[in-house]
Parts: C-alpha cells; sequence; structure tokens
C-alpha cells in the first residue's frame, strides 16, 4: 500500500512538471556543470534583411521563453527590425564579489548589523570560468540611482571604511520588435527582441563568407541548435546559433582543417578548437554583442552542418571534451594554417603579455630555436623565403597527398601590385596618406620572419603600420597571406615606383599550431598528443566536462 501510495504521489508530480514545462523552450545560459556548455554564435551581424529556411515546421518562442506561434517549412522567410529600445540603466553599490553562496550570506550579515540593507545575486555579465565549477555572488546595496554621480555621492557619506564599487545594472533590458515574414505565406509575425526560432535545423541564406581575404564570397549554410533574432542600436539584426559546445565544433573542425587530413592532425585540431572557444567564451570578447564568439576568422570559422564530415565527426567524438591546459588553465590554443617553416610568438602578433605556450620555434627536426633568431634578419628572411627549407609544413614534395596540395601555394608564394592599388589599400586600412608611394620598409620582425613594424615612405611623408593583420590588409584588398615576405620595387625612367614584387612564406599569422605541419606528423605517425606537445609546449591534454 505504501508503495502504491509513493507510485501515485510520483505520477502526480511528473504530470505537474510536464503541465509546467510541457510548452517551455529550454534554458538557455551558459553554465559550467561538468558537462558541456551551450553557447551563443554571431552567425550575422547589422543586417535589414535576415532570410532564413527550415526543414521542418518551426516554433517561435519570446525571450521569456513563452510560446508565440508556428511556422510552416520550406518556406523562405524573411525577419526585419521594426524599431530598437534601449535597455534602461541604473546604477548600483557593490559591497563583495563573492566565490561562494555562504562568503556573500557572510558579508550581507556583517551589512545588516551596520542597518545596511542589502541583496544577494548571482554575479551578472561575467566571464565563465572553465577552470571552476563555482557560481560567483554579489552582495549590492538595495538602493539604486540614476546615475553614478548619485551613486559616488552615497558611497562618500557611508565613509572609506565601506570597500564598495560602483556598477551599472539593466532595470529594463534593452528591447524593440522583429517583424517575420514570408512572401510565400500569408503568415506575419511582431515579435519581441530575442525571439528564437525552434526547429531541427535552419539555413541562413547568402551569408558572408570570409570578409575581406582571397576565399571572400557568398553561402547558405545549415545549422544545428536555435536561431535567435536580436535588435542592436542602431536597429539592424543579428543572427545568433545557440548551439551545444560540440556540435558547434563540428561545424569548426572541417571548416578550419581539411577533412581529409589524417586522423591525429583532425583530433589535435578538435582539441585546440575546443580550448579556443571556451577561452574565447570566458574572455567575453563579444559579450556587448549579445553573443559569446562570432563565426569566422576573427574568432573561428563555423559553417554549421554544411560543413559536417565523417571523419571530423569522428575526431570531435573522440576528444570529446578534452583541451589542453598548462597551470590548470585552459590554453588559448591559436593555429593557423601554414607557419611557413617557423611558428611566432604571440606578442609579436598581436602585442599581448607573452605566453610560454605561444613561443615560436623551428617547424621542423632539431631544437625548436635552431635558427637562433636569425629570421629576425632581413637579408636572412630573403634567403629563407628562397630556399624552401625542408620543414615539416613544405608540401611541394611529389609525395605530398592531395588533402595537402592545397597548402604548396602558401608556403611560399609571390604577389605584385600596382602601385596605386598599394597606395589604395594602405589608405583604407590605415586612414592615413602617404602621397606617391616610394618605399615599403621592414623595420623589425618576429622570430618567423613575420615583419611586425612596416614603414610606408611617401612623397608627402611617412608613417609605420604595426601588427601582423594591419600590415597584412594595408598591403593588399584581399588580405596579403603572411607578414613574413620581401618587397622589390619595379622602377620607371624616372625612378618611380610603379609596381611591387612580394615574395613570402605561409599563409595565416603563425602563432601555435601549424596545420600543414600537423598534418605531416601525423603521417609519421605522430600521435595527438605528441603533435600539440610540438606546437603548445608544457600543456597537457585534460577533459573538462
Amino acid at each position: 500500500m505504501i508503495f502504491k501510495n509513493k507510485m501515485r504521489y510520483v505520477l502526480v508530480l511528473l504530470l505537474c512538471l510536464v503541465l509546467i514545462f510541457g510548452c517551455s523552450a529550454p534554458s538557455l545560459s551558459l553554465q559550467n556543470m561538468g558537462r558541456q556548455a551551450q553557447i551563443r554564435v554571431g552567425l550575422l551581424q547589422k543586417q535589414k534583411i535576415i532570410q532564413f529556411m527550415v526543414s521542418g515546421r518551426f516554433a517561435i518562442y519570446g525571450p521569456d521563453n513563452r510560446f508565440i506561434g508556428r511556422g510552416m517549412r520550406g518556406i523562405r522567410w524573411q525577419a526585419r527590425a521594426l524599431n530598437f529600445t534601449p535597455a534602461t540603466i541604473v546604477y548600483r553599490l557593490r559591497y563583495a564579489e563573492n566565490v561562494s553562496r555562504s562568503e556573500a550570506e557572510k558579508n550581507s550579515r556583517s551589512l545588516k548589523k551596520l542597518n545596511l540593507r542589502s541583496e544577494i545575486l548571482p554575479t551578472k555579465n561575467k566571464k565563465p570560468n572553465f577552470s571552476s565549477n563555482e557560481k560567483r555572488y554579489d552582495v549590492l546595496l538595495w538602493s539604486t540611482f540614476p546615475n553614478a554621480v548619485e551613486a559616488a555621492t552615497y558611497r562618500a557619506e557611508l565613509g572609506k571604511s565601506f570597500p564598495l564599487e560602483i556598477i551599472e545594472d539593466e532595470s529594463v533590458s534593452a528591447g524593440g520588435q522583429i517583424e517575420i515574414f514570408s512572401k510565400e505565406s500569408p503568415k506575419k509575425y511582431q515579435v519581441p527582441n530575442g525571439t528564437r526560432i525552434h526547429a531541427e535545423k535552419f539555413a541562413l541564406l547568402n551569408m558572408d563568407v570570409g570578409n575581406g581575404f582571397h576565399f571572400e564570397g557568398k553561402a547558405d549554410n545549415v545549422f544545428r541548435g536555435l536561431l535567435e533574432l536580436r535588435i542592436d542600436e542602431k536597429n539592424q539584426l543579428s543572427a545568433v546559433n545557440i548551439v551545444d559546445t560540440e556540435d558547434y565544433l563540428r561545424g569548426v573542425v572541417p571548416a578550419e582543417m581539411p577533412f581529409g587530413f589524417p586522423a591525429a592532425a583532425l583530433e589535435a585540431q578538435a582539441i585546440a578548437a575546443r580550448s579556443e572557444v571556451l577561452v574565447k567564451v570566458e574572455r567575453g570578447a563579444h559579450q556587448k554583442e549579445g553573443f559569446d564568439i562570432c563565426a569566422t576568422v576573427h574568432c573561428q570559422v563555423y559553417g554549421g552542418v554544411s560543413k559536417e564530415q565523417p571523419s571530423t565527426d569522428q575526431a570531435v567524438k573522440k576528444t570529446y571534451g578534452r583541451v589542453l591546459k598548462t597551470g590548470g588553465r585552459v590554453i588559448d590554443a591559436v593555429y593557423s594554417a601554414v607557419c611557413g617553416g617557423h611558428t611566432e610568438n604571440n606578442e609579436n602578433v598581436w602585442l599581448g603579455t607573452p605566453q610560454p605556450y605561444l613561443r615560436g620555434r623551428f617547424d621542423g627536426r632539431g631544437a625548436a630555436d635552431l635558427l637562433r633568431g636569425r629570421l629576425q634578419e632581413h637579408a636572412t628572411v630573403k634567403k629563407w623565403i628562397d630556399n624552401k627549407a625542408p620543414v615539416f609544413c613544405n608540401t611541394l614534395g611529389a609525395d605530398t597527398p592531395q588533402p595537402l596540395l592545397y597548402t604548396q601555394k602558401y608556403f611560399r608564394w609571390q604577389a605584385s601590385f600596382t602601385r596605386y592599388e598599394l597606395e589604395r589599400s594602405i589608405t583604407k586600412a590605415t586612414g592615413k596618406k602617404m602621397g606617391v608611394l616610394r618605399t615599403i620598409l621592414p623595420l623589425e620582425r618576429g622570430v618567423s620572419g613575420r615583419i611586425k613594424r612596416l614603414q610606408i615612405i611617401g612623397s608627402a611623408g611617412s608613417f609605420t603600420i604595426e601588427k601582423d593583420l594591419t600590415i597584412r590588409r594595408a598591403m593588399s584588398d584581399s588580405t596579403l597571406y603572411s607578414s613574413c615576405f620581401v618587397v622589390t620595387p619595379e622602377l620607371d625612367e624616372a625612378g618611380t615606383p610603379v609596381r611591387f614584387n612580394f615574395r613570402g612564406a605561409g599563409w595565416g599569422h603563425g602563432v601555435g599550431m601549424c596545420q600543414a605541419g600537423a598534418a605531416r606528423l601525423a603521417q609519421t605517425g605522430k600521435t595527438m598528443v605528441e603533435i600539440l606537445g610540438f606546437y603548445y609546449q608544457n600543456t597537457d591534454v585534460e577533459r573538462v566536462y
């Protein structure tokens, strides 16, 4: 009898849960609770119209997870912003940011003894910490203020004994209306900002691919997960894909590395890409734009279902939850296509803090410092580019397998531009005009021969360009393959340059793993762990979920 009563109670409880949650959308917050997180991938930004299709019927939910309506399958739908309502901002005083709930409660009790009312809230707008499972909490004074000046005045009245920090808080989130419609259907929806399309899969049409690079174009791509539509402050639309981390990686690995590469290289790529996404989400670089990571080369190229392949799916599955760590933290496991024979120090490309696991090294057999800094000398770089050293990413030999053949044109390359083309691209990239371009002069190189500082000398003056990507974009509208180059001018009878000829090495920034080199290492029998250990020194492969 007791057993029957318990079973009856369980059935009633389950029925209640179905009634309460049956029509609700799942929770989409990014969490680290010992399992893979859902991440928010920015697919499109600053669009007047977003076009999409779904593989079946889809459901529309508001940002509060309330059901709005259903759409029909097989129809080209469009979304456009009708208006944008900015968030209402208030200011508060934060007494403490705490690691644990118990610590927060202790600090709250201390304030109560001083007759100050407070509340405990989970820390908002903080970057996820994938090195710890602990949630963080804030102790906030109860009062709110319309501006920072009033908050500062009240803080001063309380005295210096109170370590209070002024923070911004949204009392009302940004809003607005979005219209979803189709020329093929009489249905039309007006939905709030942040509305989500729930479907098994969806396709975005006419997506920009490779903007500013030599592979620039348009594509229709299919994605798993949810499609979220957001309005920005300029009344333009963004499309955000909310997707599980592992499904995201299924669309990243084949977009970043050819699926025909050896299995060990694909597994190394999967671990590097997983490390990259977790670090970038933790940094919150795109947080203000309403997503965690973008879908372009700025973060990682993400092609969704359209890019998925059995070999790369297997690499993601086999490395499930594994990342690269050093000192207990997930590393920024950046990578590039072809290093050209030597990888680069991270600070020489992005001017950041030197990382011990991102040290430039010789991409071949022998000591990591085999060249001992000689590629920082201009004369040595000329010989280096001409001699085509037998390094791992040198795929010019006849034994190069089919999937690696495309890298041959990047290991060593040539490009030529008229003076007018360079004057235009330099001005576009820097905003500066040089008059008649006279000289392109490398001032400083990194350990791989990549240029850190470049001087532009013209008839109207000279100026310096710094940072790898800025230099590459200044040299070409479609972004030069690499900043490891030498340049020779062609002069007319008056001695004025009419054309500049470039010879270079590699494709990409050259920091971290060289993908072509990884493939060659895998061909020689090196394992995924050995490949990663070669390019990211003093790191360990560990599971985070």
